[in-house]
C-alpha cells in the first residue's frame, strides 16, 4: 500500500498545524533579536526579516498545495517539515558569520548604515526564506491530507484557526519568558527540536520508521553544541568581553577597549559598530564624550548651584549611570536627589555590577525600572534638570519620548527657571530629524537652543519660563568645578549655541505623526529619498 493511501492521524497533523504555527512566528518575532549584536535592530533589520519570511510563506503555500494534490503524503509533509526544522537550526549558527562577513571591522555607525541596511536583507533571505518556504507547505499540505475522509470547509477552518492560536502562542512566549529566560538562540533551537518532534512523530506513525529524521535531529544536535559552547558574540575588534545577556527589549554586553593605551569600559545595546550607549574609566571623570555637556547644566538653571541650594536632577535614559557619578563627583553634598529612569532591569543589573551604579558611589541616585514617559506622568514633583539620553534599536529616539505632548509634560514637570536637555546625533543637520525636533521642542517650550558637543552630535535644550536664559551670565560658570571650566568656556562661546523661536507653521512631532526612524534613516543616509510632510 502506497504511504498516501494509509489513513491519516487527525490529532498529529493538527498538532504539527499548531506547532508550526507556533515555530514560524517565533522565529519571526525572534530573528531580529539574533541579528541585533552583528547586524543590528533598526526598523530596517525587523522589515527584512519579517518581509522576506511573509515572501516564503507565500511561495510555501503555492508550492505545498501543488504538491499535496500530486501526493497527499502524512509522511512526505512530515520530512519536509523536518528539512525546515534542520534549516530553522542554522538561524544561530550562522548569522554571526554573515555579520562579520558583511560587517569589516571598526567601523562606526555612519560607515556602515549602509553595510547594515543591504546586509540585513542578504542574511535574511540566506536564512529564513528556506526554512519558512518548507514550513509555509503545512497548511495546504495537511488540509489536502485530510480532505478525502472529512469536509472541507471543517478542515480548513480547523488547521487556519489552529496555526492562528500556535501563532498567537509563538508571539508572547519569547518577549515575556523564552528569551529573557534562555536568550534568541536557544528560543529558536528549542523551537525547531519541538516541532521536529512532533514532525518525527507523525513520520513514525505514517511509515513506522524513524531512521528519516535523524538527519534533522543531527543538524539541532550540532546547532544546540554550538551555540552551547559560544559566546553570544564574544570578544571582537579589539574588545575583551566582560558579561553580555539578553533581556526581553535587547542584547547587553559589557566589554573594556584600549584605546591610545587607556582602557574604557563600554556599555554596549544593539550595537554591531563601535558606538557605545556608555563610556567609562574608572581612573578620570571626563573621556570627551558627549555627555559630560550635562554636567554644563546646573551652571545654566537660574539658581546656579551654591553651597546653600541643593538641585534635583531626573535622567530619562540611565544606562550605565555614567551621567549621574559625574554629577556626584562634581556637585557632593549639592544633590537632593538623582531619579534615574531605565526601562531595561538588564542594563541596571550589568550597570551595578561593572559600572559602580551603588549606593556607596552615587548615594542621591534613585533608580527607577519605567519607561521615562510613564514615570514622567506618575513622578509627582519637579526637577531642576532633566536630561533625556533615551535611545531605541540603538539609533533611534523612542517615538512617544520625541512629541509636542512628551516635552510639555516634561515643561510641567520643571521647576520655574529649570532645564531640559537631550543630545542628538546627526551627520546632515540641515535635514532629517534634527531641525523636527528642534521645532518640536520649540513648540513646546516658546523657544529652544541647540550647541555643537563632539564631532555629529548636538545638545538640545530649553528653559521653563527663561526668555533671558540664554547667553547665561559669565559668573554662572563660577559655580561649576574647575574640570569644566574649558566646556564651559567653549560652548559658551559667542555663535557656538543657536536659538530657536517657536513658528507656528514650523513641522513638529505629535504623538500621532512622529516618523523619528525615518528620518533617522534620511539623516544616516542623505542619499536616499528625503521625507516630507
Amino acid at each position: 500500500m502506497k504511504d498516501h493511501a494509509v489513513k491519516p492521524v487527525r490529532g498529529l497533523l493538527y498538532l504539527l498545524v499548531f506547532t508550526a504555527g507556533l515555530t514560524v512566528m517565533l522565529v519571526e518575532i525572534t530573528g531580529p533579536r539574533i541579528f541585533g549584536p552583528f547586524l543590528g535592530t533598526s526598523v530596517h533589520v525587523w522589515t527584512h526579516v519579517i518581509g522576506v519570511i511573509l515572501a516564503a510563506l507565500s511561495l510555501g503555500y503555492y508550492v505545498g498545495g501543488r504538491l499535496a494534490d500530486r501526493r497527499p503524503s502524512p509522511a512526505l509533509l512530515a520530512l519536509i517539515v523536518m528539512g525546515g526544522c534542520a534549516l530553522t537550526a542554522v538561524i544561530p549558527v550562522a548569522t554571526p558569520w554573515f555579520g562579520r562577513t558583511i560587517l569589516p571591522p571598526g567601523l562606526g555607525l555612519p560607515e556602515a548604515y549602509d553595510l547594515l541596511r543591504f546586509g540585513s536583507l542578504v542574511t535574511a533571505v540566506c536564512l529564513f526564506f528556506p526554512p519558512a518556504l518548507l514550513l509555509g507547505v503545512v497548511g495546504p499540505f495537511t488540509i489536502r491530507c485530510l480532505t478525502a475522509h472529512d469536509r472541507v470547509g471543517r478542515t480548513a477552518g480547523t488547521v487556519f484557526a489552529l496555526g492562528t492560536v500556535g501563532s498567537i502562542l509563538g508571539t508572547f512566549l519569547p518577549t515575556f519568558l523564552l528569551i529573557p529566560w534562555l536568550g534568541s538562540r536557544a528560543t529558536v533551537l528549542g523551537a525547531a527540536a519541538l516541532l521536529d518532534g512532533v514532525a518525527l512523530w507523525v513520520y513514525v506513525a505514517h511509515r513506522r520508521r524513524i531512521a528519516a529524521g535523524a538527519p534533522a535531529l543531527l543538524v539541532i544536535g550540532a546547532a544546540v553544541v554550538v551555540v552551547g559552547l559560544t559566546p553570544i558574540r564574544g570578544e571582537e575588534y579589539g574588545d575583551r568581553l566582560i558579561e553580555e545577556g539578553e533581556s526581553e527589549y535587547q542584547y547587553v554586553r559589557v566589554c573594556e577597549t584600549t584605546v591610545a593605551g587607556v582602557d574604557y569600559l563600554r556599555l554596549q545595546v544593539n550595537e554591531p559598530v563601535t558606538d557605545y550607549h556608555s563610556l567609562w574609566r574608572r581612573d578620570k571623570l571626563l573621556t570627551g564624550s558627549y555627555y559630560e555637556y550635562y554636567a554644563l547644566l546646573p551652571g545654566m538653571i537660574s539658581r546656579p548651584v551654591s553651597e546653600s541650594r541643593e538641585i534635583s536632577v531626573l535622567i530619562l535614559g540611565l544606562a550605565g549611570g555614567v551621567i549621574s557619578r559625574q554629577y556626584h563627583a562634581f556637585f557632593p553634598g549639592r544633590l537632593e536627589v538623582i531619579d534615574g529612569v531605565e526601562v531595561d532591569p538588564l542594563v541596571v543589573d550589568l550597570a551595578r555590577r561593572h559600572f559602580a551604579l551603588d549606593a556607596e558611589h552615587q548615594p542621591r541616585l534613585v533608580v527607577h525600572v519605567i519607561d521615562g514617559r510613564l514615570f514622567l506622568k506618575a513622578c509627582g514633583r519637579r526637577y531642576d534638570i532633566i536630561i533625556i539620553d533615551a535611545y531605541t534599536h540603538q539609533v533611534y529616539m523612542p517615538p512617544h519620548m520625541a512629541s509636542v505632548s512628551f516635552f510639555r509634560e516634561v515643561n510641567s514637570a520643571l521647576e520655574a527657571g529649570g532645564i531640559v536637555a537631550l543630545n542628538a546625533s546627526s551627520y546632515n543637520p540641515g535635514v532629517g530629524l534634527l531641525p523636527r525636533l528642534v521645532n518640536t521642542m520649540a513648540r513646546a517650550f516658546g523657544e529652544a537652543f541647540m550647541g555643537g558637543t563632539c564631532p555629529n552630535n548636538f545638545m538640545l535644550f530649553a528653559f521653563k519660563d527663561r526668555p533671558d536664559a540664554w547667553p547665561p551670565d559669565p559668573r554662572s560658570g563660577d559655580s561649576l568645578p574647575e574640570e569644566l571650566a574649558p566646556l564651559w568656556t567653549a560652548f559658551t562661546a559667542s555663535g557656538r549655541v543657536l536659538r530657536f523661536p517657536d513658528h507656528p507653521g514650523a513641522p513638529v512631532f505629535t504623538d500621532d505623526d512622529c516618523p523619528v526612524e525615518i528620518l533617522a534613516t534620511e539623516d544616516l543616509a542623505p542619499t536616499t529619498a528625503r521625507y516630507s510632510r
